[in-house]
Parts: C-alpha cells; structure tokens; sequence
C-alpha cells in the first residue's frame, strides 16, 4: 500500500490543496498554511509553458513558475528542507504536464519528497513502470466528457481518480454541474480507487455538494492562489480550515 492509499483508508472526505511551487509572486512559507488550515494532499505544481487545462489563475502562475525557472530539482530541495520542521508531514503529489522533466525521479523518490504524481497528457517512455518501482502512486484525470480511451487510463489508477465537477477548465465559476454519475462511473471501472473532484470548489458549502454527490475528497486550486493574493498565508489558511472543518462534518 503506497501512502496515498494508506491515506484514504485511515480517513474520510480528503482535502487536497493546489501548491503554486516556484511562483516568484508567493514565498516558500505558505506550505505551513496549507498543513495549518488541514490539507491532507498538497498537490505541488510542477510548471509548464502550457497549462492547456488551467483557467488564467493557475495557467499564470504555473507560466510565471516556468519563466522563473522552477524545475523539479528545485521542489525537491524545498520539499526536503521543509518537511523536517512538519509535525504531520501531508501526502506529497505532484501534479504536472506531459512537458515536465522527470529525469531525476528516483532521486526525489529516495528523498522522500514525492508520494503521487498526477500527469495531464501522455508521460514518457517506461514512466509508469519507474513510478510503481519506486512505489509512487498513479493518478489520473479524467474529463467530463471521457471516451474509451480515458476509461482504461482509470482502470490503471493506484493513487486516486480526480474529475471535475463541471465542464470547462479550473477556475472559481458560478457553473455547476452534477458530476454524481462520472463519480459513480469511475468508482466502477477501478473499484476500491478513491474518486476525487475538482474544478469550481471555493468554498465549504461546494465542498460538501461534491463529497455528497459521492467523491471520497475534493480538490482545491483557483481559490488558493486566490486568497494567498489577496490575503497572505492567513487567508489561505483560513480558506482551508473552513473547507476541511465542513469536509469532517459531511457523513455518506
């Protein structure tokens, strides 16, 4: 059992929280606010020079990320300082591109700084037999609308199963959608994978719409780099804790 897994079968209703790693517009002490308002998953953005699934919040950080020249060596070393001054240390997925450098992926591994990866496109050559080697779990996003294709892609899951919750890209939105039957679908084609949904969740109340809607955790992005620009690492953690207090009182 990799840690991911481990995770979800010790609790219910996970929280997982977009980490803007290597955006020169935030520093590297907003981890602390993310474990203090009660992420379970941080979910590192390894950048990219197109984030073709992003809305213009994440897709402009993870670009000012890339031009500032943040790689994954570089959130390894973060990851490695910083996880000594943790209580608790979260879970550790990084979510990336297809374009992303995982040349030195047995090196992170072996600085335990990379639980879960969670790639959008096609990986590499060999890339799942050097993640399951080194016992990293796999995640995989599957779209709204999926084909065949993407259904095998959720058979193969070892991590979790994220889908959004409506169409379109990430962002903070006032469109919603009932991803109930995507969330069932998924859970079929990978029984015992935790299902996760993402995409428009900002605040407790869409949080438990989806938990109720039958996801084991919900994703949130946009609405981080949101408060951490406009209230610092306070206003992120009081976004978390609020979502994570609400996700605690939801039973299915």
């Amino acid at each position: 059992m990799n840690k991911l897994q481990a995770l979800f079968a010790s609790k219910k209703n996970i929280l997982i929280a977009y980490v803007p790693t290597g955006d020169p517009n935030f520093s590297k002490i907003i981890l602390d606010a993310y474990v203090n308002g009660g992420a379970d998953i941080l979910e590192l953005g390894l950048p990219s020079a197109d984030p073709y699934m992003d809305g213009a919040i994440m897709g402009g950080s993870m670009r000012r990320a890339k031009e500032a020249g943040t790689d994954g060596d570089f959130i390894a070393r973060v990851i490695k300082e910083w996880l000594p001054k943790v209580e608790k240390p979260p879970v550790l997925l990084w979510m990336c591109y297809a374009d992303a450098d995982f040349t030195n992926l047995e090196q992170w591994a072996a600085m335990g700084v990379i639980d879960a990866v969670l790639m959008l496109g096609t990986p590499p050559d060999n890339f799942y037999e050097r993640i399951a080697k080194n016992n990293i779990a796999l995640s995989v996003f599957i779209p709204w609308d999926y084909s065949a294709a993407d259904e095998v892609r959720a058979a193969q899951a070892t991590g979790y199963i994220m889908v959004p919750t409506r169409p379109g890209s990430t962002g903070m939105s006032k469109q919603t959608g009932d991803p109930t039957s995507l969330i069932a679908r998924m859970h079929s084609l990978n029984p015992g994978t935790p299902v996760v949904g993402g995409f428009g969740i900002d605040d407790p109340e869409s949080a438990r719409r989806i938990i109720n809607c039958g996801a084991d955790g919900v994703v949130v992005g946009t609405i981080c780099i949101q408060a951490l620009a406009t209230d610092g690492n306070k206003g992120l953690e009081d976004l978390l804790t609020g979502i994570s207090t609400e996700l605690a009182l939801v039973n299915k």
